[in-house]
């Protein structure tokens, strides 16, 4: 009698898919900080400020990206943010009902911006507020993605 075993399985990604997914989508730097700004763009904001300093020091330099948009909460970046190919986006694009609040297309669809981050520096601090909403702050250090862990066991911080 032969004994059939189960070919059921999951994927299991290890934390540096993260960023080759990012080296692969995101060409460069100037690239990777566009995408952030659509972001901006898509959650309604009337103004974005981008400001960079000390770019030729690696320990020093700092990119801050500020905007006037809608915010995302606590909740948002657990559930849409931190999961990559959530169809979040993709459900307000398809559905011929949805209007932005402030009447735009959303140019963002993939969650792309995220991945590409990595290639402005190695850690990224994401603070967000939605009215009426306590401020969410996220934490990644990109150095901790550059091993053999799988991707669910990497620590960030919200």
């Amino acid at each position: 009698m032969i004994k059939k075993m189960s070919n059921e399985i999951g994927f299991k990604p290890k934390a540096r898919l993260v960023l080759q997914l990012g080296d692969q989508l995101i060409r460069s730097e100037g690239i990777a900080l566009l995408e952030l700004i659509k972001n901006s763009y898509d959650a309604c904001a009337s103004l974005v400020k981008v400001e960079m300093k000390n770019l030729d020091s690696p320990e020093d330099g700092e990119i801050i990206i500020e905007d006037d948009g809608h915010g995302m909460d606590f909740k948002v970046l657990k559930n849409v943010w931190l999961h990559p190919g959530t169809n979040f986006k993709k459900s307000q694009i398809d559905d011929d009902k949805f209007i932005s609040p402030c009447g735009r297309l959303p140019l963002g669809e993939k969650g792309i911006g995220r991945f590409g981050a990595h290639k402005l520096g190695e850690e990224i601090e994401l603070i967000s507020k939605m009215n009426g909403k306590k401020e969410a702050i996220l934490k990644i250090n990109w150095r901790d993605f550059d091993n053999n862990n799988f991707l669910s066991d990497i620590p960030i911080s919200l």
